[in-house]
């Protein structure tokens, strides 16, 4: 296959060399000389050829990602299709008030966090920030007060000459103080654990700001992963690495069958989302630990434990769906060995993303694990600013102590623990089975070319040592390994050093 950017002079659109087949022809595409791109939100424009490089983000503006009430992200659109015609995405990933739910993550966790910090200054027994505060004399306030002012002149300035624009500036405003307020307020309650050994305010607010922090990352990178993953597989079929259209079409309409999966409710016409039902049997569970013993947060505060729990049933449902997906994800990679069936996917080793086509599924995989980093991180987290403040007897008054510190055990150690095999688990169901996938295809494409003679490659052909076998950069792989198992590394550096 010829590279991008050669000699210009093809017209068609068409850069497949004889190697690529006819079902590079047809999927090339059509308006330009670059393949199609399916890692991408749904309404983006796209111009042919342009490509965003190895890069896990093709766009760091996290404000643009999510709902901001009155606005909405401009590229939140229906899909269009090559014909131009729109419809609604086939796959949905989530639906309902789950979706609804993650679109306005930063408008939810902005209420949430008000809703917190405010109820604590009001409420005897949890501290408020305030508790850090010092008081300000009258002439101090007036000072602030100025500074405040000035600044304000100085955007506004900005946005008459138009370099910001209201809209920009209220949801970069909302997004971004709202993430720089709650960094501030984990970095103090990891403080605190290490210096406030009086314990002195060990009931503040302020250490409800790690999950937060968590709820408004993750969300945000969550709904903009959501979306361009339902428009990769909704649109994978137009691109190259999609060998049988067919083949692949009846699959696309398994998972959109999975991810829609209700329960009936006998006796009546309703159902219930599986993922929904799930979420509701899984946190009930958590509810009453938290219940039993000092909260979420060792707050013993009633708003924060309903909180938690509220997120938290958003959060499982979206784990569920993300369960259904990596099933059916690893039946796509091993369509090959699926014998009664055509496989869908093909293999082109010339494909101008450098990885035979399959970059946009490695992107795909290199987002899921930037989320399970952060996870990593939270849980970590987690288990010293939570852990280290609560014994095993605060966790069950009431009960044998031996079961106090077998909660404690499973509620912070426990969690640690999974995400370690949770992680193994994902690199081995991602990245190790698109690598082996491509491997095989490289060894079909081998064969084919040298009629099954396995003698010496062809004069001037060398697929075996340059074809690509992994969807990524290994450079770009052995970050996200080590980057997926460091939260391991501090957990363990501290437990045996």
């Amino acid at each position: 296959m010829t590279a991008p950017g050669g000699d210009g002079t093809d017209s068609s659109g068409d850069r497949a060399d004889d190697e690529a087949g006819d079902a590079a022809d047809a999927d090339a595409d059509p308006d330009g000389w670059g393949p199609t791109r399916a890692w991408t939100r749904p309404g983006t424009t796209h111009v042919p050829g342009d490509d965003d490089g190895e890069l896990p983000f093709d766009d760091l503006h996290f404000h643009r990602y999510c709902a901001l009430y009155p606005f909405t992200p401009e590229d939140d659109v229906r899909v269009s299709d090559d014909s131009e015609s729109e419809h609604d995405p086939e796959i949905r990933y989530l639906s309902g008030v789950a979706r609804t739910g993650l679109r306005h993550t930063p408008m939810i966790v902005l209420a949430v966090t008000v809703l917190f910090f405010t109820s604590a200054e009001l409420t005897d027994g949890v501290q408020g920030v305030s508790a850090f505060l010092p008081t300000l004399s009258t002439a101090e306030l007036l000072i602030a007060a100025a500074a405040i002012g000035l600044w304000g002149v100085l955007i506004g300035l900005l946005v008459r000459v138009e370099l910001l624009t209201v809209r920009e500036l209220y949801k970069a405003g909302v997004v971004y103080g709202t993430l720089a307020f709650l960094a501030v307020g984990t970095a103090v309650s990891i403080w605190l654990v290490l210096f406030d050994h009086d314990g002195t305010y060990s009931r503040n607010i302020v250490f409800t700001s790690g999950y937060l922090l968590l709820l408004l990352l993750g969300g945000l990178l969550v709904y903009d992963g959501l979306r361009r993953t339902e428009h990769l597989f909704d649109r994978l079929g137009n691109t190259m690495v999609v060998g049988n259209k067919t083949a692949y079409e009846e699959r696309k309409h398994e998972l959109a069958d999975r991810l829609s999966h209700a329960v009936s409710i006998p006796g009546t016409n309703l159902q219930i989302p599986s993922a929904y039902l799930f979420s509701v049997v899984f946190v009930s569970q958590i509810a009453v630990l938290w219940w039993l013993g000092l909260g979420p947060q060792n707050l013993d505060y009633p708003v924060t434990l309903v909180g938690n729990v509220l997120l938290n049933l958003f959060l499982v449902a979206v784990f569920f769906q993300f369960l259904v997906l990596i099933g059916w994800f690893y039946e796509l990679v091993n369509d090959d060995r699926d014998g009664d069936r055509e496989p869908a996917l093909t293999y082109l080793p010339y494909h101008p993303d450098g990885h035979g086509g399959y970059r946009d599924l490695g992107k795909f995989a290199t987002r899921v694990n930037l989320l399970l980093i952060l996870a990593g991180f939270y849980l970590v987290y987690r288990l010293y600013v939570q852990g280290s403040r609560v014994s095993g007897a605060e966790m069950a008054p009431g009960f044998d102590p031996a079961f106090g510190s077998f909660l404690w055990f499973s509620s912070f150690v426990l969690p640690v623990i999974l995400y370690a095999i949770a992680a193994g688990a994902w690199l081995y169901y991602s990245f190790w089975q698109l690598h082996l996938r491509m491997a095989r295809e490289r060894e079909r494409y081998y064969a084919e070319q040298t009629g099954g003679s396995f003698g010496g490659d062809p004069s001037g052909w060398r697929v075996r040592s340059q074809a690509p076998v992994w969807p990524i950069d290994n450079g770009q792989l052995f970050s996200l390994v080590s980057g997926t198992f460091f939260p391991l590394v501090l957990w363990l550096f501290d437990v045996f050093f």
